[in-house]
């Protein structure tokens, strides 16, 4: 038998931007950056068992775009032996990092380059490597879709009842002698801890939790932050609760409270990374040999034919779309898998209630979702009884309810062709 010895390296490189440059994710927030509260990073794991290798990069953006994916696949292939296949790239959802398109094509260019240049900078640090799962769980996130929310039903107030994956998932990779090379933490919560009044860059809530992990392990240690199915689930801020004294930050919050936001940001960060090191911790059992498997599927996922007013300014592209009769968007679902765990990543928003799905269906004792990969944001992929519902992401989505049905059926049955079970 033919052995399968892991190697692995992992890398990151700073992507911040430029300061005086709009930040992407509010609507309402119209100011430039004015500062830097931490640095944003790509970060990169590459994993070779001899016989196939893959590479996961993870931006601390609110999305990636095709271009860059092309263009870091292409890199990649061309310096390192990894296929263009088997090269994922997604992004943690900040709502403070730039808005890639305003901040400038030069920019978009350079980031494109970095992130290529930490794949195969990872690529060049590969060691043989074992890997260990564990989870846990986290109350950092809740559901936002509050039917009796202040500023209106299901609009975007912590609803502690709804439907929830406290879940968080972890890979531990180390080397032979049990120093920590990288961790993948999944879970599944919008990075808006910092609100629509903060004009500095961060990573939001991520960058702390990740900094827990390299300050505990050391600053070689390469976390990485992998967003789950978070569309509507906010993080669960003391202040919006239905007992608080006040509500969810919003633009006219004065330049003192930059402070408060700032503390809370940092707990809720502390919170995740503190369980996320716990589990990392407690993870004992470790495979140095196994299966690496890599695939992609494409298919078409429909647009709404009662297009939201709200879409026009958010989606503009996928808008401009629509009314020059395009009834449909092609999007790529791709999956990893390693003996017991796969990480299957999505493009867009997605609701909480399909990520739960997919790991419900899934053949693999872990499933990791990571939304946001591989493409420009599709916007929210939604519920039906949301759309009946009303709120905040029906308002602003493009694609019908039942794309959410289609990703997952596109999911599972990638999942289950990289496990080798037949559909």
């Amino acid at each position: 038998m033919i052995q399968m010895v892991l190697k692995a390296g992992a890398a990151k490189a700073v992507i911040t931007p430029p300061v005086n440059n709009r930040l992407a994710g509010y609507r309402g927030r119209t100011g430039k950056s004015i500062g830097i509260l931490d640095d944003l990073f790509a970060r990169a794991l590459v994993l070779d068992n001899g016989e196939n290798s893959i590479a996961l990069a993870v931006c601390d953006l609110i999305g990636v775009w095709k271009d860059m994916v092309s263009i870091v696949r292409k890199n990649v292939s061309e310096s390192t032996n990894i296929p263009f296949e088997n090269v994922m790239v997604t992004a943690i959802h900040t709502h403070t990092g730039p808005n890639p398109h305003l901040t400038g094509a030069d920019w978009m260019s350079s980031v494109s380059k970095i992130v290529s240049g930490t794949i195969i900078a990872a690529w060049n640090k590969l060691k043989e490597a074992r890997i260990g799962l564990g989870r846990g769980e986290s109350d950092v996130g809740v559901n936002r879709r509050n039917p009796r929310s202040p500023s209106g039903p299901y609009q975007l107030y912590s609803w502690p009842e709804g439907p929830m994956d406290k879940e968080v998932q972890v890979l531990r990779v180390e080397d032979m002698n049990g120093n920590l090379i990288s961790a993948i933490i999944n879970y599944q919560c919008h990075p808006v801890a910092m609100g629509p009044r903060m004009l500095q860059i961060s990573r939001d809530f991520v960058g702390y939790a990740l900094d827990v992990i390299e300050k505990v392990k050391g600053s070689g240690v390469i976390p990485i932050f992998l967003q789950g199915t978070c569309g509507n689930i906010n993080p669960r801020y003391i202040w919006n609760e239905p007992d608080a004294p006040e509500p969810l930050p919003s633009p006219s919050w004065p330049f003192e409270k930059e402070e408060l936001i700032v503390k809370e940001t940092e707990r809720l960060g502390n919170m995740l990374g503190g369980e996320a090191l716990r589990v990392l911790e407690s993870i004992t059992s470790f495979a140095s040999e196994a299966r690496i498997k890599s695939a992609r599927k494409s298919t078409t996922l429909p647009f709404r034919e009662d297009l939201p007013e709200m879409a026009l300014k958010r989606r503009r592209g996928l808008y401009e779309k629509m009314i020059s009769g395009e009834k449909e968007i092609a999007v790529e679902v791709q999956a990893f898998a390693l003996d017991d765990v796969a990480i299957i990543g999505i493009p867009g928003e997605v609701y909480l209630e399909y990520g739960l799905e997919i790991k419900r269906k899934s053949p693999y004792e872990y499933t990791f979702v990571s939304e946001l990969s591989n493409q420009e944001s599709i916007g929210y992929v939604v519920t039906p009884e949301s759309v009946k519902e009303g709120g905040y992401e029906p308002r602003t989505a493009v694609c019908a309810p039942e794309a959410g049905k289609e990703l997952v059926k596109t999911s599972i049955s990638l999942l289950k062709e990289l496990h080798g079970q037949k559909e």
